[in-house]
């Protein structure tokens, strides 16, 4: 084993160990949130999420040669915050804010031992772990109501008469309801799922990946706009000869998966050079080993770091 790969081996180990006391408090959290995964289809993209957040750490692999773990109290703060979120979900019966504070008491005790400076390398998979949380469900009302406005915008287009009241779009064949499942979340959340991966393997600059993620995000829920007009104007023109309407699920997926594809290749058009992974240098090797993890002050500082912040995490669920 290489001497950086080394200088990792014994925190990690510390960390897995704090991750797995914590993940064991709330394993009725766990145990819902993939239960969720497995039955609701909106949520099924998040069995991706941790090989992706893998994938993204080892990529950046070289970035931790040159730098050692810097435990830090400082993640104490995040911990704090979310455990006050799941306490105040577990309160209120609100599973949504369960699942949303438990990776975000994970992203605490990571920053807690590898320090702020080397979080910040690896923030993009930090981010990631809260999407393993399946939340979103506040969103659908707002949803529904900009794909029944695209909707009805592409029959005025389209010159197709119609009425709408809510959610409910009558056309002269029948009657249409653009119910939560139709809202387009499900279609979102797997975009912000592999969108940024695109992005980071594609373009060099974060200037240039977050323009491009805005275009995706912004353009999946116009095309599910137009998957709802899509729909009508079908079973509409044909005389309802065509109705896609009963298996518009799988249809959905179909369009969004073409969407999804045609932005990639138009986006690959645009992609930049591979740029080279950082790789350590003689000179910053040996400014690392003034703060080896083997110093005892070091280690014992991870330690007790790492022990409080866990203390705080598994608090609200011994309070429940």
């Amino acid at each position: 084993m290489s001497h950086a790969g080394a200088r990792w081996l014994l925190p990690g180990g510390i960390l897995l160990l704090a991750i797995t006391v914590v993940l064991s408090a709330y394993y009725p959290t766990i145990f819902s949130a993939v239960q969720l995964w497995a039955t609701h289809k909106t949520y099924g993209y998040a069995f991706v999420v941790l090989p992706i957040v893998v994938f993204l750490v080892w990529r950046d692999r070289a970035l931790f040669a040159n730098a050692a773990p810097r435990p830090s109290i400082h993640g104490a703060a995040i911990a704090v915050a979310f455990s006050a979120l799941w306490l105040a979900g577990a309160r209120l019966h609100i599973l949504e804010m369960q699942h949303l504070a438990l990776p975000g008491m994970l992203v605490g005790l990571i920053v807690s031992a590898i320090g702020w400076s080397n979080a910040a390398r690896v923030w993009l998979p930090l981010a990631y772990l809260f999407l393993l949380a399946p939340a979103g469900t506040p969103l659908l009302p707002y949803l529904q109501d900009v794909a029944t406005f695209l909707a009805t915008v592409f029959l005025q287009m389209g010159q197709i008469p119609f009425y709408a009241e809510g959610y409910t779009i009558e056309v002269a064949t029948g009657k249409y309801v653009i119910a939560p499942g139709c809202a387009g979340l499900n279609f979102i959340l797997a975009l912000a799922t592999v969108a940024p991966l695109f992005c980071v393997l594609m373009y060099n600059t974060w200037s240039k990946r977050i323009a491009v993620l805005a275009v995706m995000m912004i353009v999946v829920p116009i095309a599910n706009g137009f998957r709802v007009f899509a729909i009508i104007a079908i079973a509409e023109y044909t005389n309802r000869a065509i109705d896609i309407a009963a298996d518009h699920l799988l249809y959905g997926w179909l369009f969004f998966s073409l969407i999804v594809l045609v932005m990639f290749w138009i986006g690959s058009f645009f992609a930049d050079p591979i740029a080279p992974l950082p790789l350590p240098t003689a000179a910053q090797g040996s400014g690392i080993e003034r703060s080896n993890i083997n110093d005892r002050s070091v280690l014992g500082r991870l330690i007790f770091v790492l022990a409080a912040v866990t203390v705080i995490c598994i608090v609200p669920a011994l309070l429940v």
